[in-house]
């Protein structure tokens, strides 16, 4: 017999799970982008959990052709744009022993490092939306949101291609989107897509394979 707490939600999908090692995520650090093409933030580094909002509706997604700490992400909203670095909750929530609320640790003890879930941080965060790329069923999947809460996407991962033909490599255009696109209803965000696709000049739109990277789509549970 072992012991812990595995909580589920009305789609019996496991939120919490003692046994898992991995923890909740929250966010550790934020800030604002501005401009069509930006650079990842200072402290942001390839590999991290690294998620952008755009305030109004539009589409976003990191530029191709652009390696290593060069990183820049492309976006059709040029204005202020929030971000958050997100990681797990172990080892980095420093306050889980004041005040009240649920803390849930591995079986290797109540210190902050083995601590996966917790309610005190007020910065934790949900996850509205998680897959592969390759899992979705032709060129996009809307994600029905309808909230004002602010909504937050992965960037690493994601694909922003435009070529605009003529020459080598094509003499026809040639876009390629592996994107997220925000569609607003006044201040409320109406859905987010997640696309996945490529157009060469046509009318619609053509399917892509993309190997097994992952999107997701978060908020920020204290909003």
């Amino acid at each position: 017999m072992t012991y812990g707490l595995k909580v589920f939600n009305g789609d019996n999908q496991t939120v919490i799970d003692s046994r898992d090692s991995a923890s909740s995520l929250l966010k550790v650090a934020s800030g604002n982008v501005t401009g069509g093409n930006f650079a990842y933030p200072s402290g942001v580094a390839v590999g991290d959990l690294f998620f952008v909002r755009l305030p109004s509706s539009g589409t976003i997604a990191e530029n191709m052709l652009i390696f290593g700490n060069s990183r820049t992400v492309y976006s059709t909203v040029t204005g202020s744009k929030p971000w958050i670095k997100a990681s797990t909750m172990a080892g980095n929530v420093s306050n889980h022993e004041s005040g009240y609320g649920l803390n849930v640790f591995t079986s290797a003890g109540t210190a902050a490092s083995n601590l996966i879930f917790s309610t005190i941080p007020g910065e934790a965060l949900d996850v509205i939306a998680v897959g592969s790329y390759n899992s979705i069923s032709g060129t996009s999947l809307q994600v029905s949101i309808n909230s004002t809460a602010p909504h937050y996407v992965l960037i690493p991962g994601t694909i922003y291609y435009f070529y605009p033909g003529g020459s080598w490599p094509a003499n026809f255009p040639m876009l390629v989107q592996v994107s997220y696109t925000f569609t607003y209803s006044g201040s409320t965000l109406s859905s987010i897509s997640v696309n996945k696709y490529i157009n060469t000049g046509g009318a619609s739109n053509t399917p892509i394979s993309y190997g097994n990277q992952s999107y997701m789509i978060i908020r920020l549970r204290s909003d």
